[in-house]
């Protein structure tokens, strides 16, 4: 199958493209070694679906459906999962989708936005939010007076 995601450890499945919607079946491809906590070793503890927000593909709002391989420690019984580095957990969506509304939020309304994302206005607004915060952070940094 060919990868239309591009995200480091990520493996598509397969592909369901609906009138309104594109969903992408996907699953991890990075598996623990060991506990990060203690060191110990692990077992598969199943695994677990999650669903993530992507960029739009075909001009439709777009959805991965990523299966997350979960494990328990040995020494610690601790269930882990899998870490994904490609998306934002807080927000539930991928880092490029991130960007995308990031270099987008100043052309186009948030409601637009919404629309072609299948993101909600309040997520949009505050993912804009935050890259200004960030814009305004690094340009307005004290400088130091001359002596």
């Amino acid at each position: 199958m060919i990868d239309l995601l591009s995200l480091a450890n990520v493996e598509t499945v397969s592909i369901e493209n609906r009138d309104e919607t594109v969903t992408i079946y996907a699953k991890t491809t990075y598996h623990l070694a060991n506990c990060p906590n203690c060191g110990g070793g692990l077992y598969k503890h199943g695994s677990r679906e999650y669903r993530y927000t992507d960029t739009p593909l075909y001009m439709k709002p777009t959805t991965i459906q990523l299966n997350v391989h979960r494990y328990r420690c040995k020494v610690c019984k601790q269930v882990l999962s899998d870490h994904i580095a490609c998306v934002d957990e807080s927000r539930r969506c991928t880092n490029r989708l991130v960007q995308h509304i990031q270099s987008h939020c100043f052309r186009l309304t948030f409601s637009e936005l919404s629309r072609q994302i299948g993101l909600s206005v309040n997520t949009i607004r505050n993912i804009a939010q935050d890259y200004l915060r960030a814009i305004f952070k690094t340009r307005l940094k004290p400088q130091p007076h001359p002596s």
